[in-house]
């Protein structure tokens, strides 16, 4: 049985089974309580974690929750705590 990638219709791409699915930039930024555009020129300068393909940036909720984790412990960026 083959698994493959599929839009959900929202632009998010619904991962196959046993693979976690993909953020895109607006999804993501929502988590962050940052705006989409900030999360993008982030990412573009490798300072938080994402993918960029098909001229679009995604991001995976593990991946976010460790930077930001690491970020808060380490003090190895600033964190803006609301």
């Amino acid at each position: 049985m083959s698994h493959t990638n599929a839009d959900n219709g929202r632009g998010t791409l619904v991962a196959a089974r046993g693979f976690e699915p993909l953020l895109n930039s607006r999804e993501a930024a929502l988590l962050l309580r940052m705006h989409h555009k900030t999360l993008e020129r982030r990412a573009r300068a490798g300072q938080i974690p994402g993918y960029f393909f098909n001229g679009r940036w995604y991001f995976r909720a593990s991946e976010l929750d460790a930077w930001l984790h690491a970020a808060v412990h380490c003090g190895g960026q600033s964190v803006r705590e609301n």
